[in-house]
């Protein structure tokens, strides 16, 4: 697997367990990264993105031979809908899978804006895996984005 990839499950209990590809460490301190979650779904596709952000991002790609799968446990009724400019995201159908993006960045004011760029290319990004993103310019960095898939159990 690539850095920024990942894949998991979720369970009629509206709960997702997600590995996600990220550099070792190969036993990860609990508070080296903080997690954003937020659905992008539409009519056609479920859509889930996970930013990730080290708690001291020095801005650069994360990288590395060496790779170790970081897993966390999302509610999947807890997360927030993206609502903004180019719409708001559906609620999950629970009886499909879920398209997994996982973005790197460490300003967390751009996230809005990279949903919304997302939710307006989900159909794209699901039917042919190419996902394309401008960066916002206040952009702190690195913007690198990956993807995946979350399977119904």
């Amino acid at each position: 697997m690539k850095v920024y990839t990942g894949f998991g499950y979720y369970k009629p209990t509206k709960t997702a367990i997600i590995e996600i590809c990220l550099p070792v460490p190969a036993t990860l301190p609990a508070d080296e990264y903080e997690f954003t979650v937020k659905n992008i779904s539409t009519t056609s596709y479920n859509g889930l993105v996970v930013f990730v952000k080290k708690k001291t991002d020095n801005l650069l790609s994360l990288s590395g031979y060496t790779l170790n799968h970081v897993n966390i446990t999302v509610s999947l009724a807890a997360i927030s809908t993206y609502s903004g400019t180019n719409g708001t995201a559906e609620g999950f159908n629970l009886s499909e899978s879920m398209v997994l993006i996982v973005h790197h960045e460490a300003n967390k004011l751009v996230y809005d804006d990279i949903c919304g760029q997302l939710f307006q290319n989900l159909n794209t990004i699901a039917t042919t895996g190419v996902i394309t993103l401008t960066a916002p310019l206040t952009a702190a960095g690195p913007s690198k984005t990956g993807y995946g898939t979350i399977k119904k159990t």
